[in-house]
């Protein structure tokens, strides 16, 4: 009896932590996620890094909090750019970025985050929540010195063709 009841306590408090809580779905392919955001209305994040396991890497010290999975879950459309394929490495390379996080306006229209390297998961959680609902970008905020950082007009190194309605940016569907 006291096994079973210890076994259920411990299991409440991992599901209570976000332990078994399920993570984002990762959009493979960042035409695909662009197409995604423009149709749901919801901004990008793109995460680069190298191998399977590269998320990790992306994270600096620590998991992903449960609070920044419910948001990239429910705020965004998710990728993750894996740098060791000729697909991520193309990418990487439109990104200027070996590692880190860039994170777009609604639509995938213009980056209004670019982080090189890792990030902790507090940060992350306050990137993602105070880029969830970002429309207007006139400058593209970043951890590196400005000289390096391409101005907000410039937009994703990568532009999105289609047609965001609900932030009325992007190309032509």
């Amino acid at each position: 009896m006291f096994s079973t009841t210890m076994a259920a306590m411990t299991m409440m408090g991992l599901v209570a932590s976000g332990a078994f809580l399920p993570g984002p779905t990762w959009v493979p392919d960042y035409g695909t996620a662009l197409r995604q955001a423009a149709e749901q209305g919801k901004p990008v994040a793109v995460f680069i890094a190298d191998g399977n396991d590269g998320f990790a890497h992306v994270l600096k010290g620590g998991s992903l909090p449960a609070d920044a999975t419910k948001l990239l879950k429910d705020k965004y459309v998710s990728v993750f750019v894996d740098t060791t394929t000729a697909e991520g490495k193309a990418t990487a390379k439109a990104f200027e970025l070996q590692q880190g996080l860039v994170i777009s306006n609604c639509g995938g229209v213009k980056q209004v985050l670019r982080h090189d390297g890792s990030v902790t998961p507090e940060s992350l959680k306050t990137y993602l929540s105070r880029f969830a609902e970002t429309t207007t970008v006139t400058t593209t905020e970043s951890n590196v010195p400005a000289a390096t950082v391409a101005p907000a007009s410039y937009g994703s190194p990568i532009v999105n063709p289609f047609y965001c309605p609900s932030c009325q940016q992007g190309g032509r569907r």
